[in-house]
């Protein structure tokens, strides 16, 4: 299978760039309460729901990402049926939010039952895990994605500079 790769010359580019050469299919949409973590990075009030969309992206019809993202409600706008046509991107430009800061973590993952089917990989396959917070141009987070890749078809290309970039590892 062909590999799907994007410079991260800006990641709003790269991301811009992911959605226009593939396709994605909305598996689910609902307003949700969101697991404790997620309500909290999100600095929801207890009890407080989210919009949750779960979608699986492709390449050549071959699925290679699955995405769970959890939004602050937004308006009507932000809907199921929105989200069939539009990207989540083009959503947020619509809405008239920027998108500030994304504070993203990479790790891996072995897939579970749902997302092995989703991915068409077996179960306990590694994949590639980034967990995005995004923030508005008021700093407030508004988005928590986990995007899940297959890597024998995607490959997260980080360009660093000394210039512009900090890079933080933990252990």
């Amino acid at each position: 299978a062909e590999r799907l790769s994007a410079p991260l010359t800006s990641m709003i580019d790269s991301l811009a760039l992911i959605g226009r050469e593939t396709s994605i299919r909305l598996v689910d949409f609902a307003r949700v309460l969101p697991p404790a973590q997620i309500a909290q990075a999100l600095k929801l009030r207890p009890g407080e729901a989210a919009d949750r969309a779960i979608r699986v992206r492709t390449s050549g019809g071959l699925p290679f990402a699955h995405y769970v993202s959890w939004t602050i409600p937004l308006g009507a706008l932000f809907s199921g049926e929105n989200l069939r046509h539009s990207s989540r991107l083009d959503l947020f430009r619509r809405l008239g939010i920027e998108l500030s800061e994304v504070d993203q973590v990479i790790s891996a993952v072995a897939a579970d039952a749902t997302i092995a089917a989703q991915l068409e990989v077996a179960i306990g396959t590694p994949l590639l895990c980034v967990t995005r917070i995004t923030s508005d141009q008021r700093g407030r987070p508004f988005d928590y994605l986990t995007a899940l890749y297959r890597p024998d078809r995607f490959q997260y290309h980080l360009h660093l500079s000394s210039r512009d970039t900090t890079v933080r590892g933990r252990r």
